[in-house]
C-alpha cells in the first residue's frame, strides 16, 4: 500500500508540470493554399495527429495550434509531412472475435492528416491508429485511395485474406524495368511499399522523396554522481502475546555520502526524451542507541549498526525540455543491493547479540534539473527495504528519506 500510494503522488505530481520540446523549422499550407514558414512541435506521432502546435518565429511565446480545419498540409524539416484529406478508411479488425464476414471493404468517411511516405509521380501514404494501419497511394494527380488489405472470416474457424493491394499496384503502377513479380511478393507493410514506389519513381524518371521521420539515435551517457542523503532505521520485533518486546528500536537520522557512476540509454524515440539507466552506488548508515527495556527487570540495551552497501538502482527516465540548454527530468527505478556488512549488534548485561543482514530491493523515485546535457541535480526519495529479510518476526525498515544527488556527465 505504501509504494502504491507513492506511485500515484508522484506521477500525479510530475504530471502537472509543463514543458516545452524544441519547436524544428517546417512550414504549413492553410486551407487558402499560402505556405506559411514556422517551427512546430514534433512529437514523432507513432499515430496520425488531429492537430499539432507551432510558432511563427523560434522566440515567440504564441503558440498556434494547426487543426484539419485550418491545415491542408504541414510538413517539418525535410523529414516529415502530412497531408489533410477526406477519404474512406477501412478500418476492418484483425482481431478474429471481431474480424468482418465480408470479403470486400468496409469504408468509412473521415477527414484526417495522412503521413506522407513516398513522394513523386506515385505517392504513399499511411494512416496509423493503436488497432489500425492502413497504406494509401495516388498517382500522377489521381484521387489519393488505399491499397486494399483485409483479413475477414470465410466460416467460423477459417480466416481469409484480401490483398487486392497486389493487383491495385500491378494494374496503376506499371513501368517497362517492373514486373508482376514486384507487386506479387509486396508485404503490407511500411518498409515493403516505400521500396516499390521508390523503384516505380526511379523507372518513370520521377523525383522521389521518402519521408523517414526524425531519425534519432540512441545514445550512451557516462556520469559520476556525488549525493548528500538522509537515512533511518527502524527495527520492528513481532513478539507475540506470551513475551516482551526487548528487541525493536528506532535509530536516529543520520546522513551520508553516496557516491555512484551512471550509464544511460538515451532511447531513440519521441525526441531523445525516454532513457534507461543504471546506477551503482555506495552508501552508509551508522548509528548507536542505548535505551532501558523490561518493565520489572529493567535494564540497558545497546543497539548498534554499521551499514554498509552497494545499491544499484536500474530504471527509467524522462525529460521534459524547458530550452536548448536545460530540461526537467523525472526518474523511477527498482534498487538491487549488495550488502557490504554482516550484522547488526545488540549489546547488554548478558553480553552481545547479532542480528544478521539481509536486505531485499526496493524502488526510488526522482526529480531534477539538467543544464546543457552535462550538469545536473536530483531530489530523490527511496521506499523502505527490509534489511533482516531472513528474520520471520523482524522487520527492519530502513528508509532514505531524502537524498540531493549531483551529477556530471564526462562522456
Amino acid at each position: 500500500m505504501k509504494i502504491r500510494t507513492l506511485y500515484l503522488l508522484f506521477f500525479f505530481t510530475t504530471s502537472s508540470m509543463i514543458a516545452q520540446v524544441s519547436y524544428q523549422f517546417g512550414y504549413i499550407i492553410d486551407n487558402s493554399g499560402n505556405k506559411v514558414e514556422c517551427f512546430i512541435k514534433d512529437l514523432e506521432w507513432s499515430n496520425n495527429p488531429t492537430e499539432f502546435q507551432y510558432k511563427l518565429t523560434e522566440d515567440s511565446n504564441e503558440i498556434i495550434t494547426g487543426t484539419l480545419n485550418s491545415v491542408r498540409i504541414f510538413a517539418i524539416g525535410n523529414h516529415t509531412k502530412y497531408k489533410n484529406v477526406t477519404i474512406g478508411i477501412d478500418k476492418s479488425s484483425n482481431r478474429t472475435a471481431s474480424m468482418s464476414k465480408q470479403y470486400e471493404p468496409e469504408f468509412i468517411t473521415e477527414t484526417v492528416f495522412l503521413k506522407w511516405l513516398v513522394e513523386g509521380s506515385s505517392n504513399l501514404f499511411k494512416y496509423q491508429t493503436n488497432k489500425t494501419q492502413r497504406f494509401f497511394y495516388s498517382s500522377n494527380e489521381n484521387k489519393i485511395e488505399q491499397l486494399i488489405y483485409k483479413k475477414f472470416l470465410l466460416n467460423s474457424n477459417t480466416v481469409s485474406l484480401n490483398a487486392a493491394f497486389k493487383k491495385q499496384l500491378y494494374d496503376n503502377l506499371k513501368c517497362e524495368a517492373m514486373s508482376i513479380d514486384d507487386s506479387r511478393f509486396l508485404d503490407y507493410d511500411e518498409h515493403d511499399l516505400i521500396a516499390f514506389f521508390q523503384k516505380y519513381n526511379v523507372c518513370s524518371n520521377s523525383d522521389s522523396k521518402v519521408y523517414e521521420g526524425s531519425k534519432n539515435k540512441g545514445d550512451f551517457n557516462f556520469s559520476i554522481k556525488v549525493g548528500y542523503v538522509s537515512s533511518n532505521l527502524n527495527i520492528k520485533f513481532d513478539s507475540g502475546v506470551l513475551r516482551d518486546d526487548r528487541l525493536s528500536a528506532e535509530l536516529e537520522s543520520k546522513s551520508s555520502i553516496r557516491i555512484a557512476a551512471e550509464v544511460e540509454y538515451i532511447l531513440p524515440l519521441n525526441n531523445n526524451k525516454w532513457s534507461v539507466f543504471v546506477e551503482p552506488g555506495y552508501e552508509s548508515y551508522s548509528a548507536s542507541k542505548t535505551y532501558s527495556v523490561g518493565d520489572i527487570a529493567s535494564f540497558e540495551q545497546t543497539v548498534s549498526v554499521d551499514y554498509q552497501y552497494v545499491d544499484v538502482p536500474v530504471g527509467v527516465r524522462h525529460y521534459m525540455f524547458l530550452n536548448d540548454d536545460s530540461k526537467l527530468f523525472i526518474s523511477a527505478a527498482f534498487v538491487f543491493v549488495l550488502d557490504l556488512s554482516e550484522k547488526i549488534d545488540y549489546e547488554d548485561n548478558n553480553g552481545t547479540r547479532d542480528l544478521l543482514i539481509n536486505s531485499s530491493s526496493n524502488l526510488n523515485f526522482g526529480f531534477g534539473f539538467n543544464y546543457l546535457n552535462r550538469f545536473s541535480i536530483e531530489a530523490r526519495i527511496t521506499t523502505a527495504r527490509n534489511i533482516t529479510r531472513d528474520y520471520a518476526f523482524f522487520n527492519s525498515d530502513y528508509r532514505t528519506d531524502l537524498g540531493l544527488i549531483l551529477g556530471y556527465r564526462f562522456l
